[in-house]
């Protein structure tokens, strides 16, 4: 791990250190918040690595005969799927009536 220097104006850093404290409790964790915000600019070089790594070519793009609609075998509908999804997070809707 290296050391790197950092120039910052004064508000902006007295702005990191007051976020950083807020989140962390401690301005023991600058150095990781830092890290965090570095890696996180990182995120789109890591994605096209991964990618890579797995045999995809993300700078190929699918013409549009090769992309086909699907259409669902049976019919839907958004309303039924909807209250579906609901009644699974939280039980059965209670009559209106």
């Amino acid at each position: 791990m290296g050391k790197v220097t950092v120039y910052l104006d004064d508000e902006t850093w007295t702005s990191f250190k007051r976020k950083v404290l807020r989140k962390t409790g401690s301005l023991r964790r600058i150095s990781e918040e830092l890290r965090a915000i570095v890696q996180d600019s990182l995120v789109e070089e890591t994605l096209v690595t991964a990618f890579k790594d797995l045999g995809y070519d993300i700078m190929t793009f699918p013409s549009a005969a090769a992309i086909v609609a699907v259409r669902p075998r049976r019919r839907t509908s958004s309303a039924e799927v909807t209250r579906e999804l609901r009644e699974k997070r939280h039980g059965p809707a209670l009559s209106r009536h």
